[in-house]
């Protein structure tokens, strides 16, 4: 999965250790989770395996891509998608994601 990168974010200097955050809405999204969950991986592979989990995000540590898993299990991210690119590839947990 190679979803466009024509609408998808780009963040340019996410640092956890300033206290950066991911805010997003839950009801913009139709996110009904009110914690995150991300799977970090380093692969094409490992990101098309990540997005048959139940994970929120996918994040792709090699290309700094964040993908939004809107529909969970099932093969591909449903409608959901690349949201944003870390430039400088950032580590990501979830507890650096806020949902309101």
């Amino acid at each position: 999965m190679r979803p466009s990168c024509t609408s998808a974010d780009r963040i340019t200097d996410f640092n956890s250790s300033q206290a950066d955050r991911i805010r997003l809405s839950r009801t913009a999204f139709g996110i009904s989770a009110t914690t995150a969950s991300i799977s970090s991986v380093s692969s094409a592979d490992a990101v098309n395996a990540a997005l048959l989990s139940s994970v929120l995000f996918v994040y792709n540590t090699t290309s700094g891509e964040l993908i939004w898993n809107q529909d969970g299990a099932t093969p591909g991210a449903g409608s959901g998608g690349l949201l944003a690119v870390l430039d400088n590839k950032a580590p990501l947990a979830a507890g650096q994601f806020t949902l309101y």
